[in-house]
């Protein structure tokens, strides 16, 4: 095995530590911690709870994305390098999915603060 042969063995055997190591962080510490808190008290908390834990997995998911790419680099494998792009790509989706989602609830919220306003209007003229 000549020594460049070597020296990747390495970059890749410390890249696929450094990978799990980094996912295990973030999905076993987030989900202890979920697990820990006090139980929502409103339908809204918990919807809160699911997006943060989304966009939580999103930008897991894009570290994993950049380990593999850079694993790819480093090793000339074409196969990591697309699948690492891939897995960005799928986190990047994932934090639009959330971003319109929440556009979506502030605009129900907006809505509902002007018919409050609208009925108030209403009951002030009465």
């Amino acid at each position: 095995m000549s020594l460049l042969q070597k020296i990747r063995s390495s970059f890749l055997s410390t890249g696929i530590a450094l990978l799990v190591a980094v996912a295990s962080v973030f999905t076993v510490g987030c989900n202890n911690a979920w697990a820990a808190a006090s139980m929502p008290t409103s339908i809204e908390q918990s919807t809160v709870q699911l997006a943060a834990m989304n966009r939580v997995e999103s930008a897991t998911k894009n570290l994993e994305g950049k380990a593999q790419e850079m694993i790819g680099n480093i090793t000339d494998s074409p196969k990591d390098q697309v699948a690492g792009k891939a897995k960005q790509v799928e986190s990047r989706m994932q934090t639009i999915v959330e971003d319109v989602k929440d556009q979506k609830k502030l605009k129900g919220k907006a809505k509902s603060a002007a018919k409050n306003i609208q009925r108030k209007v209403r009951d002030m003229k009465r």
